[in-house]
């Protein structure tokens, strides 16, 4: 089956979850962004045999795209650029928001973020993989 690295992208800290099609999401960890992120990200995507990245979205509440839009879609442009896999994009509205609820810890909060963001792909492509033959 193949295995989903979730990301929830900060300017700071970037929550990372891991799942597969038909699983459960888990948290993994929360990368600090800046010169490192790209050489730990690629360890972590070896180490687990990540086979496609799933992002959030960030949307305002009325669906429209915003300042933080913007700075994701850079951040989208060097994933797909520095890791050559398929790059996914989930809505993330209100996810660190139910995250903080599951949660301990501001940092923790980040990963679970990423978690809820990859179960909510997850989920959305469940019924798709279920009727393949």
């Amino acid at each position: 089956m193949k295995k989903l690295l979730g990301i929830d992208y900060g300017d700071s800290r970037i929550g990372i979850a891991i799942g597969d099609l038909g699983s459960i999401a888990v948290p993994y960890s929360v990368l600090k962004a800046g010169d490192a992120f790209w050489d730990e990200l690629g360890q972590i995507i070896r180490d687990e045999h990540i086979a496609e990245l799933v992002v959030g979205w960030p949307l305002s509440l009325s669906g429209r795209e915003n300042e933080r839009t913007e700075a994701t879609k850079h951040f989208l442009k060097l994933a797909r650029e520095r890791t050559g896999l398929p790059v996914h994009i989930e809505d993330e509205r209100l996810t660190t928001v139910q995250a903080g609820r599951n949660s301990v810890g501001k940092a923790r909060i980040d990963a679970a973020a990423a978690a809820t963001i990859l179960q909510s792909y997850i989920d959305s492509h469940a019924d798709r993989s279920r009727h393949t033959l």
